[in-house]
């Protein structure tokens, strides 16, 4: 369930990122969004680094998309469809591997 949660945060950190449009509807929420992605980011790096493991994509990406949205929130950039569009597509690929249980 917590993954699905945190999909659904990644889908909406990735369409504010693409989308001017939804940016504005969230902009409410934006730097608490903002917060718990540079932290979901920042937990994953440093759990995987623990492990061993230190090749770690999703966490990575997690903070570029953090900082992103913290740019974004003080307008010091524009909106970014690369990073919106891959941030996007990371939060699709994990709702869908969340949901079906794979």
């Amino acid at each position: 369930m917590l993954f699905v949660i945190f999909s659904i945060l990644d889908v909406l950190a990735g369409s504010a990122i693409y989308s001017p449009a939804i940016f504005k509807v969230v902009s409410g929420i934006v730097w608490v969004l903002a917060l718990i992605i540079l932290l979901k980011g920042a937990y994953s790096i440093l759990s995987s680094a623990s492990a061993g493991y230190f090749f770690e994509w999703p966490g990575a990406l997690d903070l570029v998309a953090g900082a992103c949205l913290f740019l974004l929130a003080g307008n010091l950039i524009g909106n970014s469809h690369l990073i919106g569009g891959i941030f996007l597509g990371k939060g699709m690929y994990y709702l869908g591997r969340s949901a079906l249980g794979i």
